[in-house]
């Protein structure tokens, strides 16, 4: 039983548009094309979705069941779709860090609470060590941020 990404807009459109007619419209859709989803979408899950008996169709108790999972799935569509365009423009999809336990981890912290609130798709792999074990992790991790706060011995690389 797979409920396909058409059912769960078609139905998700109908319960928060309030009508077949206004949810075709919005989807760009015939009456009988979304009217056809819903029907369909019912018959696979064996449930029934909407009561019929008065003007307007009236979502069910199993129909908000259903409406919570077929929102969750357009979402995570939606959230796919962006992550792909994020990482087209750019962004990396993992950040290793190796920091030196002495430093004040409220300012890293925070770095990577903005991270996290940007909704970059981007996986943080965060390592603490001290004094002349940064390096070595930093090599050993192949990470691709240090913070230390003694001056770098293997590396050729500037320090800051």
């Amino acid at each position: 039983m797979e409920i396909t990404f058409e059912q769960a807009k078609a139905f998700e459109a109908v319960v928060r548009r309030g009508t077949i007619q206004k949810a075709a419209q919005e989807l760009n859709k015939a009456h009988s094309a979304v009217l056809y989803s819903l029907k369909s979408m019912e018959e696979l899950l064996n449930l029934t979705l909407f009561n019929r008996s008065g003007y307007r169709n009236k979502i069910t108790n199993e129909g908000e069941i259903v409406l919570k999972y077929c929102k969750q799935m357009l979402s995570l569509r939606r959230e796919l779709g962006e992550v792909c365009v994020k990482i087209k423009n750019g962004w990396e999809p993992s950040l290793k860090f190796v920091y030196d336990g002495v430093v004040d981890f409220n300012t890293i912290g925070d770095a990577l609470y903005i991270l996290n609130e940007m909704k970059a798709p981007t996986e943080v792999k965060v390592l603490a060590a001290h004094l002349g074990e940064v390096e070595s992790l930093f090599n050993e991790e192949d990470a691709h941020l240090m913070v230390t706060i003694l001056p770098l011995q293997k590396l050729q690389i500037p320090s800051f």
